[in-house]
């Protein structure tokens, strides 16, 4: 039964829900249609259907999904899939790549499919992977993983004999990628 004035939220998923009064909603409309984003956090949810929580994050596009602090899916105005049903996570990450998903502090996925997480890590290629400390893929379905690797690209074509496809980074700075 409704209680005037108060609005129904979900209290313990999935099943009790409470009747509170609205300054006490977590949750408000984003500017996106259908979006929902956090009361006053600096959030913004402006996708279709997009979610933005947490701090200062961004959900630019339909479909993505920002949280924690600072981190934002990102549309490209060239390529107008970029960054559709995103996911960015943790410290000022960026998911641009249409299914990315970044996590982490600071890590970019830029690929469509990619994954990126740890600290600093990019995944610029499709359907890579890059984890750990600094790494880097550039190639179609390359994995890199451990702190700062060396990624080598000389050619689109997947398989070419001077792309790199898996590496295992030991480096020892920025300097070195």
């Amino acid at each position: 039964e409704r209680d005037e004035g108060k609005v129904l939220t979900v209290t313990e998923a999935p099943d009790t829900f409470e009747w509170v009064e609205p300054e006490e909603q977590v949750w408000e409309k984003g500017s996106g249609p259908q979006s929902v984003q956090t009361k006053n956090t600096g959030v913004e949810a402006i996708g279709e259907k997009s979610v933005a929580e947490g701090f200062n994050t961004k959900a630019e596009n339909p479909y993505s999904h920002a949280e924690g602090y600072a981190s934002k899916t990102v549309h490209d105005p060239d390529d107008p899939t970029s960054g559709y049903a995103a996911h960015a996570e943790g410290t000022g990450t960026i998911a641009k790549g249409v299914s990315s998903h970044a996590e982490g502090g600071g890590s970019l996925a830029k690929g469509a499919d990619s994954h990126a997480e740890g600290n600093s890590s990019s995944a610029m290629g499709d359907a890579s992977h890059a984890e750990g400390n600094w790494t880097i893929t550039n190639n179609f379905a390359e994995h890199a993983e451990g702190t700062f690797n060396l990624s080598n690209m000389t050619s689109p074509t997947f398989g070419n004999a001077g792309n790199t496809l898996h590496s295992i980074g030991i480096g020892r700075s920025t300097g070195e990628l």
